[in-house]
């Protein structure tokens, strides 16, 4: 009897040990991956150096992190900092060109963690003009009115410039921020050509002119608050401007 159980004894721990042989030990925990977060101004100014934030979670202190634009692409590394004793690092950045950018902040693995990058933020770097018009708009239209002139851009820069004839006494042409409403060709009588009105109040409107020799003159003081341009200029911007597209007029 007692060699019986012995035998069997023997038998299990053979078994055992070919199991032990056969699978493999347990693969170790993954490494955790960090969560980063990249905060930065949605629109900047070329020439201008701002501050590009960033914080990781759980805390890495003493960690590199690095700020990826893409180009083209891929992922180029621009700046990067140290993260400090709350996991957190500001970075300065100056842009190299103008236009929209793709940002990212990005941690390599580690000894005791995985690498990890944050969401992509897009900013919008502004070209430097003499009316601060946004990158972001492919088609502006700016009216200076003590200049009598009309400034055309896309995407911050500036396209043509026109002489314009404006307000007269009593019937200034309003100032401020307003847009293309509607758009008739031709547009007839003193209309001349073409016009695009921008506000509904007295019909003021971009247009040509049945009386394009008021604008040989300096100054043009001669609209009901109107912007009244040559007939072949209205119509080139005529087909630029789409319903819509913003006009900023300056005193």
């Amino acid at each position: 009897m007692l060699n019986r159980s012995l035998s069997v004894l023997f038998a299990c721990l053979a078994l055992l040990a070919a199991v032990l042989v056969v699978v493999p030990a347990a693969a170790g925990s993954p490494l955790p991956t960090p969560s980063l977060t990249l905060r930065a101004p949605s629109s900047l100014w070329l020439g201008d150096t701002v501050s590009l934030r960033v914080s990781v979670d759980p805390a890495l202190a003493g960690e590199t992190v690095s700020i990826e634009q893409e180009t083209t692409g891929t992922w180029q590394p621009v700046a990067q900092g140290v993260l400090d004793a709350q996991s957190r690092v500001s970075v300065r950045w100056k842009p190299a060109a103008f236009g929209f950018v793709r940002l990212r902040a990005s941690l390599a693995a580690g000894a005791s963690h995985d690498a990890g990058v944050s969401s992509v933020r897009r900013v919008v770097v502004n070209r430097p003009n003499a009316h601060h018009v946004p990158y972001k708009f492919a088609h502006y239209i700016v009216i200076v009115v003590h200049e009598y002139r009309l400034y055309y851009y896309e995407h911050g820069r500036m396209v043509r410039a026109f002489n314009v004839a404006l307000g007269r006494p009593g019937f200034h042409t309003p100032l401020g921020h307003f847009h293309i409403l509607a758009k008739r060709k031709p547009g007839g009588g003193p209309l001349g050509s073409c016009a695009m009105f921008y506000r509904w109040q007295g019909g003021i409107a971009i247009h040509g002119t049945n009386e394009p020799w008021l604008l040989h003159r300096f100054p043009r003081p001669f609209s009901h608050g109107c912007a009244r341009m040559y007939n072949t200029q209205a119509l080139w911007l005529y087909y630029r401007c789409p319903r819509g597209t913003p006009i900023h007029n300056l005193s």
